[in-house]
């Protein structure tokens, strides 16, 4: 089994994925793509993270790097158990384009 992982940041979501995990065997999964579209800015979880890093960071793109690549390393660590091939990218754009386009790449049966 292939599968596509993306996070819109939420506490709540990231709740729902820790326990939709518990339903895998370990290394059940062949491989798993972990997706992050960060820009345009968007009304979700994420954002509200990287607005809020901006004062400190002092730059908009830095924060958005910054709370991208935490999100990543998390999304990694909790799907660590389910697949030895993990890999994880932040990437630009209309959030349903990427991720149709990333599931016909990774050729992915599962859409988290």
């Amino acid at each position: 089994m292939r599968m596509i992982v993306s996070w819109d940041g939420s506490g709540h979501a990231l709740g729902a994925l820790r326990g939709v995990i518990g339903l895998f065997r370990e290394q059940a999964v062949e491989h798993i793509e972990i997706v992050l579209t960060v820009w345009p800015p968007r009304d979700i979880a994420m954002w509200s993270d990287i607005q809020e890093r901006q004062f400190i960071a002092d730059d908009l793109h830095s924060a958005a790097a910054q709370v991208a690549a935490e999100n990543l390393h998390e999304l990694e660590s909790i799907f660590r158990r389910l697949s030895p091939s993990i890999r994880s990218s932040t990437t630009n754009g209309p959030f349903a384009e990427i991720i149709v386009n990333a599931i016909a790449r990774s050729r992915a049966d599962l859409l988290f």
